[in-house]
């Protein structure tokens, strides 16, 4: 395998990674669709890694915007 074939998985694994590391109310919150992007990012690799980090990620939730959960019933 050639070095760009092996970038091109890299790159891919670790979109998809991030992308589930985020939880669904992170995904409600940054208005996106999970499930057309982790499905498009599996399939096209980086062409939609690309955008998911310049477009998507920067929407999710920081730790200062995360609401409190004291509210909350258990």
């Amino acid at each position: 395998m050639s070095a760009i074939g092996v970038i091109w998985i890299l790159v891919e694994i670790a979109g998809l990674i991030d992308a589930l590391r985020h939880s669904g109310p992170d995904w409600s919150y940054a208005d996106r669709n999970r499930a057309f992007w982790l499905i498009f990012m599996f399939f096209f690799g980086p062409i939609f890694v690309v955008p998911y980090l310049f477009l998507v990620r920067p929407r999710f939730p920081g730790a200062a915007e995360q609401p409190d959960q004291s509210f909350r019933k258990l």
